[in-house]
């Protein structure tokens, strides 16, 4: 097994190259150490692709957190206008398993995220679908479960959108 202090990052190269990762855990478990730097494991940008399989992942407890307290603080894998692939999964320790953004404006676009055969577990929301309510126009983000179990001590998928007085806009796209 493995123990990282630090997660990973996966951004666009130089040029705008776009990246992709292949992590492919063959039964062993990767663990987050809990250091208040560190409270996300992967984290997919723009352009870029994760593909997580065969294994487990945790986030070191604290034991601090006891029960739900509506709040997300550390993410397992945070899809944050990239493509997430999870194949053979099990996430576990974190507030939230999986957070999926979908955005308009500057730096935030639509991310896609298919997940199968996986255990995901978590405090809060274990999937968390993360919009501003605008209005996607060509691309749209996508979360795809097959065949997975989902776990919370307080919802399993949730998603938000715009609260603003007479946007009526309360949900993700």
């Amino acid at each position: 097994d493995i123990v990282i202090e630090e997660g990973f990052s996966i951004e666009k190269g130089e040029n705008e190259q776009k990246r992709s990762c292949l992590i492919d855990l063959n039964g062993y478990a990767l663990t987050l150490k809990a250091v208040n730097t560190s409270k996300t494991a992967f984290s997919v940008g723009e352009g870029t692709s994760l593909t997580l399989q065969n294994g487990r992942l945790f986030r070191e407890n604290t034991g601090a957190q006891t029960a739900s307290t509506g709040t997300i603080d550390t993410v397992a894998v945070d899809a944050i206008n990239g493509s997430v692939v999870m194949g053979g999964m099990t996430l576990k320790g974190f507030d939230c398993a999986v957070r999926v953004h979908d955005m308009d404006g500057e730096g935030a676009g639509n991310s896609t995220v298919r997940i199968t055969n996986c255990t995901l577990e978590s405090k809060e929301a274990t999937i968390f679908i993360q919009g501003d309510g605008s209005r996607s126009e060509n691309v749209h983000t996508r979360l795809i479960l097959q065949r997975s179990r989902i776990v919370s001590d307080y919802i399993g998928i949730s998603g938000n959108g715009s609260s603003s007085t007479g946007d009526e806009r309360w949900g993700t796209e």
